[in-house]
């Protein structure tokens, strides 16, 4: 069994793939899915599971040019 991602057109990622892909831990994974502020997440009978074009763009809106940035969520 390989430890590769699956291809973003192919498949959806399981959690533990998100959080390897996104170098933090599942529970924080599941945190930002329990809370909100995550990436778009599908269930699939009792699965969860990320599509990869949800994750770029989620990703996409993390994007800031300082620290003092406060990104899309400004007024």
């Amino acid at each position: 069994m390989s430890n590769q991602l699956p291809s973003p057109s192919r498949s959806m990622w399981t959690e533990r793939q998100l959080a390897e892909f996104l170098g933090v831990s599942m529970r924080t994974v599941q945190a930002w899915r329990q809370r909100g502020g995550g990436p778009k997440f599908q269930k699939v009978a009792s699965a969860v599971r990320y599509a990869p074009n949800d994750v770029e763009c989620w990703l996409a809106t993390r994007t800031r040019l300082s620290t003092s940035d406060p990104g899309h969520l400004a007024s």
